[in-house]
């Protein structure tokens, strides 16, 4: 048994020995076949060096197909600054150019002409108009101003906001006749008694008549209640002074203020919870304003003057 391991090892080692003497002996006659080939040189395209891994690549074609620069003479050209304006040009039409198509799906494609091209001209829009703004006259300034600082005035007097007030011509109607004297039968600005105080305004400011009594006012009122809480601004505020009749009469504003002209101070703005004016306090009267008016009449129309 020994004996034939040692013969398996002696062949082995043999083989060994031969196959390095073969590779020993091959390694000259590889590099004599080496050294006999010429030696590679450096390959230029346009005077690019190319590297091996670069001869099929993209370097080569753009190398083939560079960009070639324009002579000096064109470069020197320059474009004139102007700018041409161009007129529109109608488009004539022209025919389609038929696709290649392969000759399987030559039977799905029909040939056709074009349609003839709508050429739209650009027109450009006129500038607008410049904003034409009302100028009031100075009479209408004065008016607005008058107004404005009326309302001011009597909102803070009877404890309101001015932007709360919506009839201004209400306002401004009392400031034109505030401190007037009191006249009994009198309707003009050398006098005025209640009731002819109260016509005055709705003429005015409600465009509506009342008769001339306040216990013809008391009477032709639409409604009437006691209930000061039910009172709104025009509301006609009765009182009787003396016996049973309804001898005084204002106009209602707001927060219990009424307008009338008194036999003592002539035409002021007082308020119902005032001792006087709370002794002898009747009650309201509500006249539909400006839907069942006895008689419309015109905004510039004055009542005649009594004689």
């Amino acid at each position: 048994m020994q004996i034939l391991i040692k013969n398996k090892l002696c062949s082995s080692v043999t083989a060994c020995s031969l196959l390095v003497v073969l590779l020993t002996s091959c390694q000259p006659m590889q590099k004599a076949r080496l050294a006999s080939r010429p030696a590679k040189q450096p390959k230029f395209i346009s005077g690019i060096y190319m590297t091996g891994h670069m001869r099929t690549g993209a370097t080569a074609n753009a190398v083939d197909h560079q960009f070639v620069a324009p002579p000096p003479a064109l470069r020197q050209l320059e474009i004139p600054s102007a700018v041409v304006k161009a007129e529109p040009v109608a488009v004539p039409a022209l025919p389609v150019v038929a696709a290649k198509i392969s000759a399987k799906n030559a039977r799905q494609h029909k040939a056709t002409e074009a349609k003839p091209v709508e050429v739209v001209a650009v027109v450009e829009a006129p500038p607008a108009p410049a904003l034409i703004t009302e100028e009031k006259t100075p009479a209408e300034q004065t008016d607005l101003i008058t107004e404005f600082g009326a309302c001011t005035k009597y909102a803070d007097m009877i404890g309101i906001k001015p932007d709360a007030i919506g009839n201004t011509g209400l306002y401004k109607f009392i400031d034109r006749w505030y401190g007037t004297d009191y006249r009994l039968g009198g309707e003009d600005e050398d006098g005025i008694d209640c009731s002819g105080f109260a016509r005055r305004l709705y003429s005015e400011v409600y465009r509506m008549e009342l008769t001339r009594t306040a216990m013809d006012q008391y009477k032709n009122s639409d409604k009437r209640s006691k209930h000061t809480d039910e009172a709104e601004e025009g509301d006609l505020v009765f009182f009787r002074q003396r016996g049973k009749r309804i001898t005084h009469v204002g106009v209602y504003l707001a927060n219990g203020y009424f307008i009338h002209s008194s036999t003592s101070q002539g035409v002021v703005i007082s308020n119902l919870s005032e001792e006087y004016w709370h002794k002898h306090y009747v009650g309201i009267g509500k006249m539909e304003k400006m839907d069942t008016a006895m008689t419309a009449v015109s905004a510039a129309a004055e009542i005649p003057t009594a004689h």
